[in-house]
Order: structure tokens, then sequence, then C-alpha cells
């Protein structure tokens, strides 16, 4: 992927959350060709995502969206993992889990104390907290 002045870093993206936002996002960073994970609370949630990504992706071969191959390259871009320790090494994590203020707050402390580079970018998928507030707990 190139930026507007050569090779861009953003090349690891993780999501946290594969609801319908969640899963949307992750499709969406797949199909432009990044690593892309998410991370769920356990495994039934992460088959449901999963299933959610697959039903999507299939949507878009029967319309001619994708082909074969592109469907093969961008489930191979894409995994669900149970653990916030995938998202390490991830240059861009969006957050898109529950609406609940507690909750959110919790996964950006985690988040910031996993992420190894520095430079990694923490967003949220929120609209009722602020970011502010999110960002002063994620370190």
């Amino acid at each position: 992927m190139a930026g507007v002045d050569g090779p861009s870093r953003l090349q690891r993206v993780g999501v946290v959350g594969g609801g319908l936002m969640g899963s949307g996002i992750a499709e969406v960073t797949a199909k432009a060709g990044l690593d892309t994970v998410v991370v769920e609370v356990g495994q039934e949630a992460a088959d449901a995502a999963r299933a959610r990504i697959d039903a999507s992706l299939e949507r878009a071969l029967s319309r001619g969206k994708i082909d074969q191959v592109e469907l093969g390259a961008i489930r191979g871009r894409l995994r669900v993992e149970t653990d916030l320790e995938a998202l390490a090494d991830r240059d861009l994590v969006v957050e898109a889990a529950s609406e609940r203020e507690d909750v959110k707050l919790e996964l950006f402390q985690r988040i910031g104390a996993i992420l190894e580079k520095d430079e990694a970018i923490l967003t949220s998928n929120t609209s009722s907290i602020p970011i502010v507030k999110l960002g002063a707990v994620s370190g």
C-alpha cells in the first residue's frame, strides 16, 4: 500500500469487536490489502464474527464484486482471535466493542499496554464517549 510520500507504514490492522461495525471494518481493511486481525471476547463470538465476514464476502463474490482469487487472498489476510495479545504488532487498532464506558476504558488501558510500537494508532468507533477520556487511559 503506497501513501502520498511513498510506501505506507500502515500494514497491520487490529479490530476489537466483531459485531456489525467491527466485522465491516475488518472486511474493508482486509480487502484493502492489510493484514487484519479481529479480537473477540470468546470462541463463540469469534466464530460468529468469522461467519459474518465470510457471509459478506460470499455475497460480494456472488455479485461479481470480487473473484475467487480475491476471495482467497482476502481470507488469507484476515484472522479472528480471542486473545488481545494478538494486537501487539498492529500499526492501527480500531476498538468497535460495547458502548459501555467501563468496558471501553478497560480495553484502551489493556490495548495501550499491549501495543509494541509507540507510533501505533488506537482509535474507537464510539459515538457517545469522549475520545480524550479513552486516550487518557491508553498510555
